[in-house]
């Protein structure tokens, strides 16, 4: 089982440190993992999350495609790979003005020592789901019963998944 920065202090002060560098020097960027952009080192969330840690990291960042930076996410910090895939997708998806402070605001909200693995994963999409379902009497009318429908039956089959 893995928890969150396993279960270290020291490890999300290093991250809080190492993403408070890169924000000083404005190496936090969109639609980049972590590489030469404008002349300078630049990454995205997970990039500089990850960068200058290889002590638990399986190989050099530079050989690794999205897939594995959310993989290394675990193995470096104990943030499972489905909830570096929602940060980054997150990160990309703000302005730029926003997306600068993501890291920080992320790292500093997941607590120390948690185990998130798959049934906490299913909860939040249930949450997430449902959420969906509250705004679903706004979608267009040829969208809405069946996409209503087919949103119930995720959130069932996740329901069985979490309960049985």
């Amino acid at each position: 089982m893995t928890v969150t920065f396993h279960g270290d202090p020291a490890v999300k002060e290093q991250l809080l440190s190492r993403i408070a560098e890169h924000e000083r020097l404005d190496r936090i960027v969109q639609g980049a993992y972590w590489e030469v952009v404008d002349g300078e080192w630049k990454g995205c969330a997970v990039g500089c999350s990850l960068h200058d840690v290889n002590d638990r990291g399986s190989r050099k960042a530079e050989a690794w495609d999205a897939e594995r930076w959310h993989a290394e996410m675990e193995l470096v910090l104990g943030i499972p790979a489905w909830l570096a895939d929602l940060e980054d997708e997150i990160f990309e998806g703000l302005s730029t003005e926003d997306a600068r402070g993501w890291p920080r605001r992320f790292s500093e909200a997941v607590p120390i020592g948690v185990e998130l693995g798959q049934e906490f994963a299913n909860r939040l999409s249930i949450a997430r789901l449902e959420a969906l379902l509250l705004i679903a009497p706004t979608w267009f009318e040829g969208v809405r019963e069946p996409t209503v429908a087919a949103l119930r039956g995720v959130i069932d089959e996740l329901r069985e998944l979490v309960h049985g």
